[in-house]
């Protein structure tokens, strides 16, 4: 019937276990085999669970025109009101001073080494406690910007009266210039002018220093003066602190901005000594009382900085991003202001790079994905610290950058970023700057992932399982017929 035949055509018949001879050998052959067996299946197994990176490289098909740079850089002794971002490309385009998309902020040094980030817009708390009356404003004429190169009323600043000056006067704007800067011979008739106001005036002080002469070079370098003119207020006697003047230079903006300085400050600072003062009374309690509120903004850390003495200036953290055409160009970080000529003696490029990609930010989700032979390019630079070794150079970055696809397994949309390698240099240059130059190469990297079909490591198991039982099982037979021969010798029945 149907059994009988299913009984002819079978492919694995059994023999009875009469019929079969069980060894200490085949015993341990066995275990042997299946020892065996289980590594090769777990080696197989973990083989189909890896996710491999297949790499390929073809020419970039990225049909965007523009490029997008990220970065958070710290220039460690150019003020943020002097940096300017700018961008040129080899197409002829030229941006200066780019602010869109990009913030600024003050690294001072306070009084423990450390530094403190700060709005890049000076912010002063004028809560000061009221002491005296208000002066009444000074008078602004109609011909107030009519000027004459024979007046002389600005105070001569010297390093020998400067802090005397300011602690007698509740207002003080110095005039920071250089004989030989265009526009600070401009703003002197309008200077002295402005002084002539305040000539007899016990609280407002309108002074002038000459930063070329050897006398005065320390009390400039100490008040981190890179840019002439630079015009400095000083309030209540404060020297460390200060405020830039960054308006019009004509008589009657000067004056209609003090008159408004003084509206707004309160309390007056004294000599040591007051006619009329009498001498037990204690200094402190005649002193303006300044409240504070400390812990404002984030402390940054001291690491990666050099030390904030004297002689050195405040820095600026720039971050954000620009967006450049995709041709070979550079984007710099250097010393630019409206009416301003710069001393390169004075300007120093050292910079932290924090951060510094390219195309869109990529989430930390995102940024894991890629190997660790992918991920350190992302952001090459990173904490990256570049001393500069003399004022007045330009400290260059050559970055040649390559698109970079990337395939998630199982994602429906690839990541898309940029690797990049950099190598840098350093010169002199008139004003020095932080350059980033970058080319983009034609090619473009693709990676996907992939894993071992399932087909693959199905057929992989059964040639394991197959191919070990099959090798055992004739090492076995081998064995089995060697030994039964070895005692059919000894015993004289091998014929």
């Amino acid at each position: 019937g149907g059994a009988d035949w299913l009984r002819q055509i079978q492919f694995y018949k059994k023999v009875h276990s009469d019929f079969t001879d069980a060894t200490t050998t085949t015993g341990i052959i066995s275990i042997a085999a299946a020892i065996i067996m289980t590594f090769l299946f777990f080696s197989q197994l973990l083989q189909y669970l890896e996710i491999r990176d297949e790499m390929t490289m073809i020419m970039d098909e990225n049909t965007s025109d523009k490029l997008r740079i990220n970065f958070n850089i710290t220039m460690q002794h150019l003020p943020c009101r002097f940096s300017s971002v700018d961008v040129s490309d080899s197409h002829g385009d030229h941006y200066v001073n780019i602010t869109t998309h990009i913030t600024k902020w003050r690294i001072v040094s306070t009084e423990n080494g450390e530094h403190e980030r700060l709005p890049a817009v000076p912010q002063f708390d004028r809560r000061i406690e009221e002491r005296t009356v208000r002066d009444a404003p000074v008078v602004i004429p109609e011909d107030a910007n009519h000027y004459s190169d024979d007046e002389d009323f600005a105070t001569v600043i010297t390093p020998d009266n400067f802090e005397a000056l300011l602690k007698v006067h509740d207002f003080t704007m110095i005039n920071f210039y250089a004989p030989w800067c265009h526009w600070s011979v401009r703003l002197k008739p309008v200077w002295e002018h402005t002084a002539s106001f305040f000539r007899d005036n016990r609280r407002v002080l309108i002074g002038r220093c000459d930063c070329t002469k050897e006398e005065n070079r320390d009390l400039c370098r100490s008040n981190h003066i890179m840019a002439f003119p630079t015009i400095r207020i000083y309030k209540l006697g404060a020297t460390h602190s200060h405020e830039y003047y960054d308006k019009e230079r004509e008589t009657s903006a000067f004056l209609e901005f003090i008159n408004h300085e003084l509206s707004e400050l309160r309390g007056t600072v004294v000599p040591k000594q007051i006619d009329g003062e009498e001498e037990g009374e204690d200094e402190d309690d005649l002193r303006p009382v300044h409240l504070s509120e400390p812990g404002l903004w984030k402390n940054v850390g001291k690491e990666n900085y050099e030390d904030t003495s004297a002689t050195t200036s405040e820095g600026c953290m720039i971050t954000g991003f620009v967006l450049v055409n995709r041709a070979p160009g550079n984007f710099h970080i250097q010393a630019r202001a409206a009416g301003h000529s710069f001393n390169a003696d004075t300007l120093n490029t050292t910079h932290y790079i924090n951060s510094l990609t390219f195309g869109l930010p990529l989430t930390r989700k995102e940024l894991k994905l890629f190997n660790k032979d992918v991920s350190p390019f992302i952001d090459t630079l990173q904490e990256d610290y570049f001393k500069a070794h003399h004022y007045g150079v330009t400290r260059e970055h050559y970055i040649k950058i390559v698109h970079t696809t990337f395939y998630p397994l199982h994602a429906s949309e690839p990541v898309s970023t940029y690797q990049y390698t950099s190598t840098d240099t350093e010169y002199p240059e008139h004003p020095p700057s932080a350059k980033f130059s970058f080319d983009l190469s034609p090619t473009q990297i693709v990676i996907r992932q992939s894993r071992q079909p399932l087909s693959t490591f199905i057929t992989s198991v059964c040639a394991i399982i197959g191919g070990v039982f099959t090798v055992i099982g004739l090492i076995d037979s081998v064995l089995y017929h060697s030994i039964n021969i070895f005692k059919k010798q000894q015993i004289g029945k091998l014929s």
